[in-house]
């Protein structure tokens, strides 16, 4: 699989909205698209948690009911391709290193779809920074069942957001600025309220 990643504007949205709804949680959500010989196509971003710091039981439900969903979907040519996580603190903006929990999630992606899956990881310092050389704020990895280490996708223009010539971080802030946060639901709010649809941005 190349090591390249394009991620929709949408995608990368979700991720925003999900830090900006819960700004004192560290968040987590699981990314939908397509991979290959190309490389990896992100088209949606499905919130997951924002209660919990470390790999809990509720990671593997959410996985399962994501991937029944997506068999449920006879035109979804989806599937999990990896993870997203928001730090509620700032990282290195020079040398970000994966947090323990996406990379173990990663792990699980990876043995679960049987190949590589990826990481995407919220750099807080280019978050705040707001820079206009900046398109994006991610930082993002190749993880693998079997090692340790994931890989970082560091290459020049390795990671595209959106259209890949806008900032994808202005756009997304202008979301927040519009409330679009209320609407996200994460896999911990449906616990708490089982009428609320997490699901319903899986993209086919």
């Amino acid at each position: 699989m190349s090591n390249s990643v394009k991620v929709s504007q949408t995608a990368y949205n979700t991720i925003l909205l999900h830090c900006a709804k819960y700004p004192a949680s560290a968040t987590t959500g699981i990314l939908i698209g397509t991979s290959g010989n190309e490389g990896t196509l992100v088209v949606s971003a499905i919130p997951l948690q924002h209660h919990w710091n470390q790999l809990s039981p509720m990671v593997e439900v959410g996985l399962s009911l994501i991937q029944a969903h997506l068999s449920s979907e006879a035109s979804s040519s989806t599937r999990i391709v990896g993870v997203y996580y928001a730090p509620n603190d700032v990282i290195s903006s020079t040398k970000p290193e994966l947090n323990p929990l996406p990379l173990k999630i990663a792990q699980t992606i990876s043995t679960k779809i049987g190949t590589d899956s990826i990481a995407l990881q919220i750099n807080n310092a280019k978050l705040s920074n707001s820079s206009k050389t900046d398109m994006h704020a991610l930082s993002a990895y190749s993880v693998s069942a079997f090692t340790a280490q994931p890989k970082p996708i560091s290459a020049q223009n390795a990671v595209k957001v959106g259209d890949g010539n806008s900032s994808a971080t202005t756009l997304a802030k202008a979301e927040i600025a519009k409330g679009k946060w209320q609407d996200i639901v994460d896999f911990d709010d449906h616990l708490e309220d089982t009428s609320r649809d997490w699901l319903k941005t899986v993209a086919a």
